[in-house]
């Protein structure tokens, strides 16, 4: 991009400021009319103000200018800074005409007024044609515009700029009719820009070329007195310093470096600049090479690489030629004995190379060099891994597989991890392709199924130096056995030995099933053996004799058909059960009790366990009509009730807990021995336990000697009670003596007793022999709660409902007797109990009757407040003082409404009467108040209605000695009413007066003497 620079002094300065400051010797030739706009002053250089000037300062932050003058005539221009701020405060010092650097002489214009001290409306500056002094200042002297200058042509002046104050850029723009010398113009060529572009064919790759500058003076186009020079800086070209010395044979000092060239024109010394770049271009584009990787199949250390596999490194193959070589160097200079063939083999073994390739244009001989490297691999081994074979460890058929913990050791054989990696595919294609890489834990397809894995083993530094190889995994279901085989148990006989040695025959295939616990026998080998090392194998498992009593284990090996590795054992007991010790024959005898003195009865078969197992409660008996039926368990009868009349022997099978029996035969009799006749014991008790139920809790333990002692003794003999005679005949659902018994038919039950031997289960006697008897509990009431008024000499209690004839008995809270009556008096609170007794001595549950005290109230009038005389008159009782009971109150009627709340409101002046009654009827206490009220009118017509006029709550209980007065609306006294009569009439002096308004003043006066005073009026109204 190139840009002209026709004084554009806002870059100007800032260059400026960084690199030189602006001095005289520095000044900025002026060229053309337009102006400047953002000019910046900062600093200064030589101070060279000092004593140059009327305006009293010198150079703070300055820019010098030049003015050269091409057209004389007058010359103004105005100074603006950019920030409208009051405070920037610029000053201008003129020096010329045609004075020299160093001998400037005085300031012929000047102005150092601050525009803020001045009290000016703007903070500009400059010559103008209005004003008439030469120069102003400092400080708030002039206005800050002085006079314009007329100047001649060819005229050279100074013109100094300063900020003292502020830090703002200006503008400045010229007025008058003087112009300024125009700036050279910079002829562009048609078409073309003055960039140079040029090759690095030096040999040396270094960015570096030699230029012409010179080519570019062509700007100067047909102009006179215009020479170009050329700069390495924007600064140096506008100051005119430090120009390139050997334009036409210039070495640039970066790949893409900006010049400046200069015109300038020799008389005016008005300049212009452009700039134009430099660039060196370092070769023809290409594309990246890329390594060559081979893999040394032989590991001989020598590969043959096809170097064409980069010929796409020529990014323009028609118009570039590309050559490979050995050497960067012989890359650089072209050298054909370094030129490299096509397919090229490495010169030293087992060594990487680096191949350099030159790319040039075959127009511009321009080139660029660059190069990629040769690798070469060492080629991995590889052996056919073995096959997995795998025992499934939970029998669904399949298995996680780790492959690089199994066979990574395998696969390498030797070579290192570090240089080859191995991975697992399922399929031929992707291990070749080295894709979809198995690189979790590998579960096989299928149930039971057999895969083909395929494994690939590479060189880590070139994946396709690689080789590939297969192996199957396969899955086998493991025997997984019952560990809690049940023992294989028969009971002993005579089969084999005798019933009692402990020796029997088993067939040990009968537990197959229950070893491979589910699993199918087709798939599995079972051996059994006497010992745990399974050396002492059982040939004819069907047919194996113990040759422990009692109990032997056996032991079993289970192995997978097809794998042989698969293999579980486990074990179980072969066991031979002994036969239950029993009396093989019993003689059971039963009472005759069924009200048929026949020789025929009811049994409880289950009676004679006991005695046929000999006491062993393990035993299981069941009766049967035959000994064949008892020995196969056939078609057992029922043990109860049995009559001897259907069969008088039975069988019993009597088993042990592991299912072995013994048969023995029962011999059922009827006993002739009875209770005496008409024998009843009879027990008698209170209904005193926590229910009114008419049940009791008997010891029954207690009666046992007394019933034994009827029968002959030296016999060992118990007893047992039953509720029925089904129950007492069956022996079933005893009555235990160990706990008391809770009777259940309420008042009067009989229970059936049952007298037998122990040593033989003989029944002795058996029937209805014991009653129970529960005496009622005497029941009463009386209240829970009464009321006792403390005014009052007592309150009675009387026994209502009661159930029965009984006696009585009265406690206080302390236990003490007061009473042996039905009823009592009371005159105290408390707590009261009473206690019926029955005729028969049985006591109810205590009764108890809570005595809460109560008092009529009493009430005082200083328990009362009043509040009249207003247009709401209200009464409120404090109940502090009225005594313990719950009151109500009432006004002046004694069998009013009663309220529960001591306040009245909107009460009626007059004589009230206040009713306070107990709620629990301990009396109505009543007192007389006053309300004070005066009425508004009076109609004294003889009609009974307000046909007198007189104070309310006035009369000789309240306020007697009170003080009446009425006057007439003239102030007249008229009468003096008495408080305890009827009142004023209407009649002064014999004389009925007219309707009118009336006024009183009254002083009320109470019992204690203390008076008030009231005033007011009320109306007479005649009709």
């Amino acid at each position: 991009m190139k840009k002209i620079i026709l004084l554009l002094f806002l870059n100007f300065i800032i260059s400026f400021t960084l690199n030189a400051q602006n001095d005289c010797v520095d000044a900025i030739v002026v060229c053309g009319n337009s102006g400047y706009t953002d000019l910046e002053a900062s600093g200064f250089g030589t101070q060279e103000l000092s004593g140059s000037n009327t305006c009293s300062s010198q150079e703070n932050h300055s820019i010098w200018l030049k003015l050269n003058i091409n057209t004389g005539g007058t010359l103004g221009f105005t100074l603006r800074p950019n920030s409208s701020a009051i405070t920037e405060d610029f000053d201008f010092f003129i020096f010329g005409p045609n004075v020299n650097c160093g001998n400037i002489g005085q300031a012929i214009r000047c102005s150092t007024t601050n525009p803020q001290a001045a009290g000016q409306s703007n903070n500009f500056t400059g010559l103008n044609g209005t004003e008439t002094d030469t120069a102003e200042g400092p400080g708030a002297a002039g206005n800050s515009f002085v006079q314009w200058l007329t100047v001649n042509d060819g005229d050279s002046y100074f013109l100094v700029v300063d900020r003292p104050i502020g830090t703002s850029n200006f503008d400045i723009t010229w007025s008058g009719t003087a112009t300024f010398s125009e700036a050279p113009t910079i002829n562009m060529p048609t078409g073309n820009t003055l960039d140079i572009e040029q090759c690095d064919t030096d040999g040396t790759l270094d960015n570096i070329s030699t230029f012409n500058l010179l080519v570019n003076n062509s700007t100067i186009g047909t102009q006179s007195n215009v020479v170009a020079t050329y700069y390495t800086s924007n600064n140096d070209a506008t100051l005119g310093v430090n120009p390139i010395t050997n334009p036409s044979n210039y070495q640039n000092t970066s790949t893409t470096q900006t010049i400046y060239q200069r015109l300038t024109n020799t008389v005016t010394e008005c300049f212009s600049v452009i700039d134009f770049t430099l660039t060196v271009n370092s070769g023809v584009t290409f594309n990246p090479a890329i390594d060559i990787p081979s893999c040394d199949y032989d590991n001989d250390g020598f590969v043959t690489f096809d170097l064409t596999v980069n010929d796409g490194i020529n990014a323009d193959a028609a118009n570039n030629t590309l050559t490979y070589f050995d050497t960067e160097n012989d890359a650089l200079l072209n050298n054909t004995s370094g030129i490299l063939p096509n397919n090229y083999t490495n010169a030293v073994a087992n060594t990487d190379e680096i191949v350099w390739v030159r790319i040039e244009d075959n127009t511009s001989g321009c080139f660029s060099v660059t190069s990629f490297e040769l690798k070469l691999f060492e080629s991995p081994s590889l052996l056919k891994p073995s096959n997995i074979l795998q025992c499934d460890d939970d029998n669904d058929g399949l298995f996680n597989f780790d492959l690089p913990v199994l066979k990574d050791t395998e696969v390498l054989n030797g070579q290192l991890s570090l240089i080859y990696n191995v991975s697992y595919h399922t399929t031929q294609a992707d291990a070749d392709a080295n894709t979809n890489e198995i690189t979790t834990a590998y579960q096989n397809s299928s149930a039971f199924s057999t895969d083909t894995i395929y494994v690939r083993i590479h060189n880590k530094e070139n994946i396709d130096c690689y080789l590939t190889e297969s192996f199957t995994i396969e899955v086998f279901e493991t025997p997984t056995p019952s560990t809690t085989i049940v023992n294989y148990a028969i009971c002993d006989s005579n089969l084999t030995g005798t019933d009692i040695d402990g020796i029997e025959q088993f067939d040990l295939s009968t537990k197959e099933t229950e070893i491979l616990n589910g699993q199918n026998a087709t798939d599995f080998n079972i051996t059994y053996f006497t010992d745990v090392s399974l050396t002492n194998q059982i040939t004819t498992p069907t047919a194996f004799v113990n040759s422990t009593s009692g109990l032997q284990t056996v032991y079993v090996n289970i192995e997978n058909v097809n794998n042989n590795l698969c293999s579980a054992t486990t074990n179980f007991n072969v066991e031979v059960f002994t036969l239950p010790v029993i009396n093989s024959n019993f003689v059971f005898k039963q009472c005759d009790e069924d009200g048929t003195t026949d020789g025929f009865t009811d049994f409880n078969l289950d009676e004679a366990n006991d005695f046929l197992t000999i006491g062993d409660t393990s035993l299981t008996v069941t009766y049967f009509a035959s000994f064949n039926d008892a020995d196969t368990n056939n078609a057992p009868i029922v043990s109860a009730p049995h009559n001897n009349n259907t069969l008088s022997t039975v069988f019993a099978r009597i088993e042990n807990t592991n299912g072995c029996h013994r048969v023995a035969q029962v011999d059922l009799l009827v006993s002739a021995t009875s209770f005496p006749t008409g024998y009843l014991r009879t027990v008698i008790e209170c209904d005193d336990d926590a229910n009114i139920d008419g049940l009791r809790e008997f010891d029954l333990s207690g009666y046992e000697t007394e019933i034994i002692a009827l029968f002959p003794s030296g016999q060992n003999l118990s007893v047992a009670y039953y509720r029925n005679l089904v129950d007492a005949q069956l022996e079933q659902n005893e009555i235990l003596t160990n706990t008391p018994y809770l009777s259940e038919t309420p008042f009067n039950q009989t229970l059936f007793v049952r007298v037998e031997s122990d040593d033989n289960g003989e029944c002795f006697g058996m029937g209805p022999h014991l009653e129970l008897v529960v005496q009622p509990r005497p029941v009463f009431e009386i209240p829970e709660t009464e009321i006792y008024c403390q005014n009052l000499p007592y309150v009675e209690i009387d026994v209502t409902n009661p159930q029965g004839i009984y006696t009585y008995q009265w406690f206080d809270s302390s236990g003490l007797s007061i009473s042996t009556n039905s009823n009592v008096f009371i005159s105290k609170e408390g707590e009261y109990t009473a206690i019926a007794t029955s005729t028969e001595g049985c006591e109810s549950f205590p009764q108890t009757v809570t005595i809460e005290p109560s008092i009529i109230a009493t009430i005082t009038e200083n328990d009362i407040s009043i509040v009249d005389d207003t247009a709401n008159n209200s009464i409120t009782i404090s109940t502090d003082n009225l005594g313990i009971g719950d009151y109500e109150f009432a006004l002046d009627h004694i069998d009013g409404i009663y309220q529960d709340e001591p306040v009245f409101e909107n009460v009626a002046p007059g004589i009230r009467t206040i009713f306070v009654r107990d709620k629990n009827n301990c009396g109505i206490a009543q007192i007389d108040v006053s309300v004070i009220g005066y009425p508004k009118f009076f109609t004294p017509n003889n009609d009974g209605f307000n046909d007198t006029w007189q104070i309310l709550g006035v009369n000789e209980n309240f306020y007697a000695t009170s003080n009446i007065l009425i006057f007439d609306r003239f102030g007249k006294l008229i009468t003096k009413i008495d408080p305890k009569g009827i009142g004023w009439n209407g009649v002064y002096n014999g004389k009925i007066l007219p309707s009118s308004d009336y006024w009183f003043s009254v002083e009320l006066i109470d019992k204690n003497g203390v008076s008030k005073i009231r005033k007011g009026h009320f109306s007479l109204i005649r009709r």
